[in-house]
């Protein structure tokens, strides 16, 4: 890598610093992918890329600041893929699987999933990541959106693969830059009243010590709150005893049941309890 390039590279992390106070520079990260003119330079960047989740993403305590530097670095693999196609991706790669094992945001996961699919066709650490394909995948898919670990439940893979529809009536990059605007609406909005709280339970017999919410925002929508993030809830079905409620764009067909006495259990498409929630 020549000096100019290096303090290019320098300047972007820098800025990633401060995503989560200024807007996602789509254009300048487009920019400076399209000046990769050599094999070097591509592989270069995909390490710098690497080091960005490495030693700034993960060393930062701000969630908002974490959640924008994991969408700018979806951005920029899926810019990679776009700009200088799937063949820019080697085999011992491990950003594409480090930008979703970073990532909380569930709708983005599922906009980078035809990268994921491309790194499956030309194999290598993807088939080992975490686990053997597409495990880590899924988990990285089902703890984004409801927190619920599939370690050893490898029979659901089948059937939890075919719900995720890939889209592509535009570029992934594009559909990614609109989440990340998304994001910054939601982080606009107040909590206006809570109805109810609960541990989170990433596996069926264990409680964490975390927890988890729905609460009414200041839009008079109804979310479901975890720490600082929150993801819309849509009512499926009100029962005689129980409303159900379906995170805004999952895939699986979950859904999580309220009974009117503040019971909360999350049960999967064919009707099976999952998780049975403890009430804080």
């Amino acid at each position: 890598m020549n000096f100019l390039f290096r303090l290019l590279l320098l300047a972007t992390s820098l800025s990633s610093l401060n995503l989560a106070h200024s807007q996602i520079a789509i254009d300048a990260y487009s920019k400076e992918i399209k000046a990769l003119q050599t094999e070097e330079a591509i592989d270069a960047y995909w390490k710098h890329l690497e080091n960005l989740d490495q030693k700034v993403q993960l060393h930062s305590d701000n969630i908002r600041q974490h959640d924008s530097i994991s969408l700018s670095l979806l951005i920029r693999t899926a810019l990679m893929f776009e700009i200088h196609s799937p063949k820019s991706y080697k085999p011992n790669n491990t950003v594409p699987m480090l930008n979703i094992a970073h990532n909380w945001n569930g709708e983005a996961l599922l906009a980078f999933w035809p990268i994921i699919l491309e790194c499956k066709k030309t194999g290598g650490v993807i088939d080992v990541f975490g686990g053997t394909y597409p495990a880590y995948e899924l988990e990285a898919i089902s703890m984004a959106f409801y927190r619920f670990s599939l370690f050893n439940q490898e029979d659901k893979y089948d059937a939890l693969m075919k719900h995720i529809k890939v889209s592509e009536d535009k570029p992934i990059s594009k559909k990614l830059f609109e989440i990340y605007n998304k994001d910054l609406e939601l982080y606009r909005l107040s909590e206006k009243e809570a109805n109810g709280k609960w541990f989170i339970q990433s596996f069926k017999d264990t409680k964490e010590v975390e927890t988890f919410e729905f609460v009414t925002m200041s839009n008079g929508l109804l979310y479901v709150k975890t720490g600082e993030r929150i993801q819309k809830l849509i009512l499926t079905d009100t029962k005689e005893k129980s409303k159900l409620f379906r995170i805004e764009n999952e895939p699986f067909g979950w859904v999580y049941e309220l009974t009117n006495d503040g019971h909360l259990s999350l049960k999967d498409e064919p009707g099976t309890t999952l998780i049975n929630y403890t009430k804080v």
